[in-house]
Order: structure tokens, then C-alpha cells, then sequence
């Protein structure tokens, strides 16, 4: 972890507690298979040799396995790989020490440890469990294609299942609360936008299952922060508190549309979320999409950008775009 410049925090941390329940699991392998030889009347370094080099191959397997799961989070790029990359390089590192550690430091500390020899017990002594999966074992062997034939099916299952599902990198939280970001039109000035801003509370206050609403009017912390710079002074910002939430008349996605439709003919643009964190909300989950333009004249930025905008408002499967 040193060598790849990651620090002890709280995502390598939670690394370790991923990893945990597994850094044991090759040297139970291991100290078992000694265990086995050492009962069956081999000497104990003959047991810790032979017990070691037998399942080094399984265990090495086994370790690749894992670390698979969590190495390509490396490769990937964004914000993906700046949020997950130091757990999944110390889940790699704590398993390959792991490894390290059960063909090496195990099989030593055995040899001194495990000198007591056990006669083994008879069949006829296992417990049911044992004798169950003895019987599980033998009908598995007995019909190998139909196993093989399951386990295709349960594979192909799960992945359907996973796409019907679909995929989100963050779920939307719900709540009481909504925002709503009011785009001016660019002859604007600071005065309209107030105006503007009024008017809207003047017609969010008529909807009975709004508590409370707050206005931001020119440059705020969020839109700052979901646009990667200085906000505009004509920009609004307006955060919508609702009543509790067994007291609605309707469900929170039909306030929004009335929200929507109650100001749809004041001259700007809005964009309701449900969310209630706005802008960080499309930043953070899988649900929303932005598009940097970069442009050494600023004219033509703006031009493109709506451009960009209007495209992307045709695009099927789109709804509150903005520029």
C-alpha cells in the first residue's frame, strides 16, 4: 500500500473489512490438509511439506479468483475509479500476503505445533450433515449433465434477471424534499430573474403539499460545484420542503409535474428533482448525464451548447435538459 501511495483510510480501510473474511481462508486450507496427512501417520515435516505443496495450486486459484472480482475497478476510469481504487488494490495486496502467508509462515509454525497424531474415525461415526453430503456427492457424480445443465441455467437466469433489473452506480434517495433549478434566458439580468423568482413562489405556495420553499437567486454552492465553476447571478435555485410524507395528497412524482406545469409560462427553464440534492444528484448517480464543451471563443461556446442541448432534448429516453 506504501509503494502505491495509499494512505490508511476509510476507503482502504473498508478493503480490509471486505477482505477480511477471506485473508484465513488459504491458511485454513492449508492447515487442514497438514492436519489430514499428520492423522493418516506422516511425520510432522513430511505432513507440512506434502500438506502445503498439495493445495498450493487450489489456493493460488482460488486467491486469483477473488482478486479478479475487484482488480478491473483499476482499469476503470472517472469518478469509479477514484471512489473505489484504494479498497481494491488493498483487497489484492491483503490477499496475495495471505497467500504468501499460508505457503510459507502456516507450514512452519505446523510442523512445531501439530505433533499429536489422532486415530481417524470411522464412517460409520459421521454425523448425518456428513453423511448427507456424502450422498449429495455421489448423485452430483452419478449425474454430472444435469448438474452442468443447472448450473448453465441458474448463470443464464442471473443474468437476465441483472438486466431486467438494470444498473445504477447510485440509487435516487427519496425524501420530502425537492429542488428546483430555473435557467433564465441569457438577455436576463439580475432584477428579471428576482421578479421571475417571486412569481414562482407566489405559485409554489397554492400547492397545499408544500411546506416550505427557499430561493437562491445568483450564484450558489451547488450549481458551483455542478458545473465546475462560478455560478451565474441570473441563475435560481429554489429548494422545496414538503409536508410529512404520510400527510401528501399524491405522490411526490406528481408534485414535480404540477410544479412544472404551474410555471410552464413564465419566459425560463426548469428542472425539478426529487431528490433533493439537485445538481450533485445527476453528478453522482447513473441516472443523470452531462456533456463539457470546451471553446476558446465564448460566443461560440454558447452556440454549440445549445446546439448540443437541443440534440440531446430530441434523444429518446431524455427529459430536462439544460445548458
Amino acid at each position: 500500500m506504501y509503494f502505491s501511495g495509499i494512505s490508511l483510510n476509510l476507503l482502504s480501510l473498508s478493503g480490509l473489512a471486505v477482505g477480511v473474511g477471506m485473508l484465513v481462508d488459504n491458511s485454513v486450507v492449508v492447515i487442514e490438509n497438514i492436519y489430514r496427512l499428520r492423522n493418516n501417520g506422516a511425520s510432522p515435516v513430511q505432513a507440512a511439506v506434502s500438506g502445503a505443496v498439495q493445495v498450493t495450486g487450489a489456493i493460488f486459484a482460488s486467491t486469483l479468483t477473488t482478486v479478479a472480482v475487484f482488480l478491473p475497478i483499476v482499469f476503470v476510469h472517472g469518478l469509479t475509479r477514484t471512489l473505489f481504487q484504494d479498497m481494491a488494490l488493498t483487497i489484492g495486496y491483503s490477499l496475495f500476503a495471505s497467500l504468501v502467508v499460508a505457503i510459507t509462515l502456516v507450514p512452519a509454525i505446523s510442523q512445531g505445533i501439530l505433533k499429536k497424531q489422532k486415530k481417524n474415525r470411522n464412517i460409520d461415526d459421521e454425523s448425518r450433515i456428513l453423511k448427507g453430503y456424502r450422498k449429495l456427492c455421489g448423485f452430483t457424480l452419478d449425474h454430472k449433465a444435469l448438474v452442468i445443465l443447472g448450473s448453465i441455467i441458474l448463470l443464464v437466469g442471473t443474468g437476465c434477471l441483472c438486466m431486467a433489473r438494470g444498473f445504477s452506480f447510485m440509487p435516487e434517495m427519496a425524501g420530502t424534499q425537492l429542488s428546483v433549478n430555473v435557467t433564465m434566458p441569457d438577455e436576463a439580468d439580475f432584477k428579471t430573474a428576482c421578479g421571475t423568482t417571486d412569481k414562482i413562489l407566489e405559485r409554489l405556495d397554492s400547492i397545499d403539499d408544500i411546506d416550505t420553499v427557499g430561493a437562491v437567486v445568483g450564484s450558489n454552492v451547488l450549481s458551483s460545484i455542478s458545473i465546475g465553476g462560478g455560478g451565474s447571478d441570473t441563475g435560481v435555485s429554489l429548494y422545496v420542503i414538503l409536508k410529512d410524507e404520510k400527510s401528501l395528497s399524491k405522490p411526490i412524482e406528481e408534485i414535480c409535474s404540477d410544479i412544472t406545469e404551474k410555471c410552464a409560462d413564465l419566459d425560463c427553464e426548469m428542472s425539478v428533482d426529487s431528490s433533493g440534492m439537485g445538481g450533485m444528484t445527476s453528478m453522482l448517480t447513473g441516472s443523470g448525464m452531462s456533456i463539457n464543451v470546451f471553446c476558446d471563443n465564448f460566443d461560440t461556446l454558447q452556440e454549440y451548447s445549445k446546439l448540443i442541448a437541443q440534440a440531446v432534448e430530441k434523444t429518446e429516453g431524455t427529459e430536462n435538459t439544460f445548458d
